[in-house]
């Protein structure tokens, strides 16, 4: 049986190659039409900027929860920080804007607790949203589950979106239970 010999085009490639190079032009081709198509494609963004002055907004299915808080500060001397809750539909996580602050694990664990309470007193299914705490304090570490009280009035303001008074603080732990 005799063999068949490799046939060469005429630039001296075999036509594997060459069946190589049509493919590589036609994906380029696609690639070019699918970025034309996404051009043409607009996309809407729309970011609610949150005036830091207001206590409560709710827009699209989220809300702002801003409260304030009694703290003591490194040297011993009350002072009042501020609280920021935002409930957004989400997959349940819980996210800290930390914005140069360290939270130790009692503070975080009053977040999760928090959560958990506002779950229940609300009846709402906490997994269905994702929450961003905020701690604005002139200090580098938060810690102490103190805010916890604070954290869950808020989170419950912030599921049945509702305003605080503003003229009300609160301090104290809480437990799951």
């Amino acid at each position: 049986m005799a063999k068949k010999k490799f046939q060469k085009n005429k630039y001296g490639k075999g036509k594997k190659s060459v069946k190589i190079a049509l493919f590589v032009m036609a994906f380029a081709l696609l690639a070019v039409a699918i970025t034309l198509l996404i051009s043409k494609i607009e996309f809407k963004v729309e970011k609610v900027k949150i005036d830091k002055e207001k206590t409560f907004v709710s827009f699209d299915n989220s809300t702002f929860i801003r409260m304030k808080l009694p703290a003591v500060d490194a040297g011993g001397n009350g002072v009042v920080t501020e609280l920021d809750v935002e409930a957004m539909p989400g997959s349940g996580r819980i996210l800290v804007d930390i914005d140069n602050l360290l939270f130790w694990d009692d503070t975080q664990q009053s977040m999760r607790i928090a959560r958990n309470v506002a779950s229940n007193i609300t009846g709402l299914n906490a997994s269905k949203y994702d929450f961003v705490y905020n701690i604005y304090a002139n200090a580098s570490i938060i810690g102490g589950p103190s805010a916890g009280a604070a954290l869950a009035i808020a989170t419950i303001a912030s599921l049945e979106g509702k305003k605080l008074n503003e003229s009300v603080m609160i301090t104290g732990s809480i437990n799951h239970d």
